[in-house]
């Protein structure tokens, strides 16, 4: 497990999270307004869908509680002759539940 540090340090298979949060109405239109997606089905009803961009500020909270030191290095050079040895690239898959309605 490389979580705790570095996002840079992930390996695959490390697990970040969970982070539960309830996403509200009032979120989704204050998120559309900000990025200027002025849809009815954004902002004009009382229950409005999220858009999938919505989905970057998960991955911010997810990386800012597994990885708090930050991004780290995106690429790595040696310092003799400036050659590029590694360049990272972020790629993340995450999966959402819709909570369950208590009967």
């Amino acid at each position: 497990m490389a979580t705790g540090g570095y996002v840079c340090d992930l390996e695959v298979g490390d697990r970040i999270g969970p982070v539960e949060y309830t996403m509200s109405a009032f979120v989704v239109r204050e998120y559309s307004h900000a990025n200027e997606l002025h849809h009815d089905f954004l902002q004009g009803i009382d229950d409005p869908l999220a858009p999938p961009t919505l989905i970057h500020l998960d991955k911010l909270r997810l990386y800012r509680h597994g990885c708090p030191k930050g991004t780290g290095p995106r690429e790595l050079r040696r310092a003799a002759d400036n050659a590029l040895l590694i360049v990272y690239r972020d790629t993340s898959i995450l999966a959402y539940a819709q909570k369950s309605e208590k009967k």
